[in-house]
C-alpha cells in the first residue's frame, strides 16, 4: 500500500481512510494510539492491554491532581 492522505479540518479532526482502517481493523468506537518515534508518527489501534494500563496509570495519576504537597 502506498502513502495515503487525509486532510485536517479546522477542529483538528482527521477521517482515517478506508485502506487504513481495514489494515488497522478499526471501526467507530475503537481507540487509535499516536506515537512518536524519533519524528515519525506511529498510529495504531489501541489493545485491550493498553485501555487496562491507562487506566492504572490515570488513578496512579490521580493521586497528584491536588495541590496539597505542590510547595514540597
Amino acid at each position: 500500500m502506498g502513502p495515503t492522505i487525509a486532510r485536517m479540518t479546522s477542529k483538528g479532526q482527521l477521517t482515517v481512510p478506508k485502506p487504513i482502517r481495514d489494515k488497522l481493523k478499526v471501526s467507530a468506537g475503537d481507540s487509535l494510539v499516536f506515537e512518536d518515534r524519533q519524528g515519525e508518527i506511529i498510529i495504531r489501534k489501541q489493545s485491550a492491554v493498553d485501555e487496562l494500563w491507562n487506566r492504572g496509570l490515570a488513578a496512579t495519576l490521580g493521586e497528584w491532581a491536588d495541590e496539597l504537597d505542590d510547595d514540597l
